[in-house]
């Protein structure tokens, strides 16, 4: 008799996400999260494998704690992560470490979580976006600190907590040094950094202005790297903007976009505009479909012309490709079988086959039919393959330290 999954069997789950292609094109940082029996608790540790299967994945951080958000630098030099490593309940900060291995160093020392880490084009710094508590925290018994007094509709968050008083703002580090700058300030909420192609500029979503707390509004901001000020409102109230990314040469800004009109709900589209915000048109409409999957996607990546990017559709998520002058409709790159998430980037300069996308399959996503009769192509199918068949590995080397190996 056939015996069905039992609750214990949740410790042999183990899920690959958030893939980065490195510069070069030919491997693959990816996150592995698991539920340590021991502890009850989640652990996840940075695994790299080669693209073209020649090699075993293996695992780049010990995963004693949780490292997530692997990001290649753009020279390929280095790997920078975020991990909690250290105490109980200690923060994720930013670590980085060589490309080819060796001991990892701790880059910033901040009170909270860090969050959507991006390299800037010449490698020298990252942004990141992190809460920053109120002074009143210093006071670690809460019956002893001040209380604590919102002007803000918006104040706090499911899984998140108190938010009044701990705004998400855009921070700068510098890699050698170790440096951080805060470049946001203010009662409002940041997030998405994003670089302009020459270093010297950011590019962000945000709830900002005199109502943003009642309106709810999220806008496209650039501001000033080394000389932050005032950040440039590049959209208006029509829409709410989020997850901006430069074209290569700087001149566009692609962004996900969802019409404010008062109903909801609306389907997120896809758009690029001018980088001061000028001459801005969608790229999906003729595409019925949620281009803003849930939970799981990011910015859109430019791949030379055209800009990749994820929908949802019934319950699977696939992945799309689409002209950026928009002189073309949306097509269908990875999909039909299962679900993608997460297209994990490379230059156009860098080995073709994986340049475009990258795509790891959920163990408990559904399969779905196609919305397109296009066949995938070849080589991305190859490249989504080769992750999924990290698996495998990924099993051996944890019921390994399980039986102490």
């Amino acid at each position: 008799m056939a015996v069905g999954m039992q609750p214990q069997d949740v410790y042999e789950l183990v899920n690959a996400g958030d893939p980065r292609i490195s510069p070069d094109g030919l491997r693959v940082a990816y996150t592995v999260t698991r539920l340590d029996e021991e502890t009850n608790e989640y652990r996840s540790a940075i695994w790299v494998g080669r693209l073209d299967g020649s090699a075993e994945p293996r695992p780049f951080t010990s995963g004693e704690k949780r490292d997530t958000m692997p990001r290649w630098s753009p020279d390929g030099e280095w790997l920078a992560f975020a991990s909690t490593r250290g105490e109980d309940k200690t923060p994720a900060n930013i670590y980085v470490l060589p490309a080819e291995g060796g001991e990892a160093r701790k880059l910033t020392d901040q009170k909270e979580s860090v969050e959507s880490i991006a390299w800037s084009p010449d490698s020298s710094r990252l942004a990141f976006t992190v809460r920053v508590r109120d002074d009143a925290y210093e006071e670690e018994d809460e019956r002893k600190r001040a209380p604590r007094r919102f002007k803000r509709i918006y104040h706090k968050l499911d899984s998140v907590g108190w938010t009044g008083d701990r705004r998400k703002h855009v921070f700068v580090v510098d890699r050698e040094s170790g440096e951080t700058g805060q470049i946001t300030s203010g009662d409002f909420e940041h997030d998405n950094p994003a670089w302009s192609p020459d270093g010297t500029r950011l590019a962000f979503d945000a709830l900002r202005g005199e109502r943003w707390d009642t309106e709810l509004i999220s806008r496209l901001y650039v501001i000033d790297v080394d000389d932050p000020g005032e950040p440039q409102t590049l959209t208006g109230d029509e829409a709410s903007y989020a997850g901006p990314s430069f074209s290569p040469d700087g001149s566009r800004i692609a962004y996900r976009m969802a019409v404010e009109d008062g109903t909801y709900p609306h389907h997120t589209q896809l758009g690029v505009m001018d980088a001061d915000g000028g001459n801005a048109r969608l790229l999906t409409t003729a595409l019925d479909r949620q281009c803003a999957p849930y939970p799981d996607h990011r910015e859109p990546l430019w791949d030379g012309n055209r800009l990749v990017f994820t929908i949802e559709d019934r319950g699977s998520v696939h992945l799309y490709g689409v002209a950026a002058d928009g002189s073309a409709a949306p097509e269908l790159l990875v999909g039909g079988g299962g679900s993608s998430a997460r297209p994990a980037s490379s230059p156009a300069s860098a080995t073709p086959r994986c340049s475009a996308s990258t795509a790891v399959r959920s163990r408990n996503t559904a399969p779905a039919s196609s919305t397109s009769s296009r066949s995938t192509p070849a080589p991305a199918t190859s490249c989504s393959m080769r992750i999924r068949a990290a698996a495998p590995a990924i099993r051996r080397s944890t019921a390994a330290r399980s039986a102490g190996l």
